[in-house]
């Protein structure tokens, strides 16, 4: 069998760098569940899935997310270790070979960015960190931020969370009932007129 990725690959290299003080534990249990999480959407497990799977995984937002969270707290080497090692463990697998060297060519340059396509519109530009920073100074909201997401939280009143993908950005709006009739009817015309707007472009 195999080595699993997670277990036999991710696990070991991110634990090698944890006990020199390399890489702070809580980082280090971050980076884990951020590959755990990934795992169950991707199925890239050699136990229930196929490592095949990786190529899709390193070219997804959750696998820019963990990278990006890895170079943030200096563990760099780390990254391309885990790399180099996928490609030993998985060198039948052509197209992951391939895909590990143009991930590791690219983070050569700096850290994985969401990049548009020329011409489109440049809210893809928007990092997570510029709208908590937003949320918090505009609204005085309670901010969390996560590598893939933003929540905020208005009081008891309002619950706002944002997602920024390659292509798209996601935002749920969560409002309490009893903030009245008229303040959810107006939150309600305010998406339709953005709605109306996106859809004439």
């Amino acid at each position: 069998m195999k080595p699993d990725f997670l277990r036999h690959i991710v696990n070991p290299v991110i634990d090698s760098y944890i006990k020199p003080g390399k890489l702070a534990l809580k980082d280090a249990i971050e980076a884990k569940k951020l590959v755990f999480a990934a795992e169950e959407r991707y199925k890239f497990s050699v136990y229930d899935g196929d490592p095949a799977n990786l190529v899709t995984y390193f070219k997804s937002e959750e696998f820019k997310a963990f990278a990006n969270l890895l170079e943030s707290c200096n563990a760099k080497e780390a990254l391309m270790e885990i790399l180099e090692e996928v490609k030993r463990s998985y060198s039948d697998i052509r197209e992951l070979v391939d895909t590990v060297e143009q991930v590791a060519e690219l983070l050569e340059r700096g850290p994985l960015k969401h990049v548009s396509s020329p011409g489109t519109s440049n809210v893809l530009d928007l990092n997570l960190e510029k709208v908590a920073s937003a949320l918090k100074d505009r609204l005085n909201a309670e901010v969390l931020a996560t590598p893939n997401s933003v929540y905020a939280r208005l009081g008891n009143v309002l619950e706002l969370e944002v997602y920024i993908f390659k292509h798209h950005v996601k935002l749920i709006f969560k409002v309490n009932k009893r903030t009245g009739k008229h303040v959810l009817e107006a939150l309600f015309g305010k998406v339709l007129s953005l709605a109306e707007e996106v859809g004439s472009i």
